[in-house]
């Protein structure tokens, strides 16, 4: 099994514009962004629509949260998903996502942190 490919998290600024540093989905293994709650996933449709999970690996009064399951549509369409909570979300400071293997290709993602 293949290592789970980091995300290289971007800080939005007030005073300049950014532009989002897109990441091509193409580990099966999922990917993983440092999150300390202020942190965004913003994602890039492909050629299918692309199912997306969002691990939440804690519970609330020992009950397990569901991870967090959603399609990106095809074409180049974008979505906004975020923030985190860092006690429902992180795993040792991260966040983890899966793709969906068969449609993956040509989805793409950016993380972007805002401003404290």
């Amino acid at each position: 099994m293949a290592a789970r490919a980091e995300i290289t998290v971007q800080v939005a600024d007030r005073h300049t514009p950014i532009e989002p540093d897109w990441e091509i989905a193409v580990v099966a293994d999922g990917h993983m962004f440092e999150n300390d709650g202020r942190t965004f996933l913003y994602l890039r449709g492909g050629a299918a629509p692309c199912e997306i999970t969002v691990q939440t690996p804690n519970t609330v009064d020992a009950l397990a949260i569901d991870d967090i399951i959603f399609d990106i549509p095809a074409t180049t369409e974008e979505r906004v998903m975020g923030p985190f909570p860092p006690e429902h979300y992180n795993q040792d400071g991260m966040v983890y996502i899966d793709w969906e293997v068969a449609n993956i290709a040509g989805v793409s993602c950016a993380v972007i942190r805002l401003p404290v």
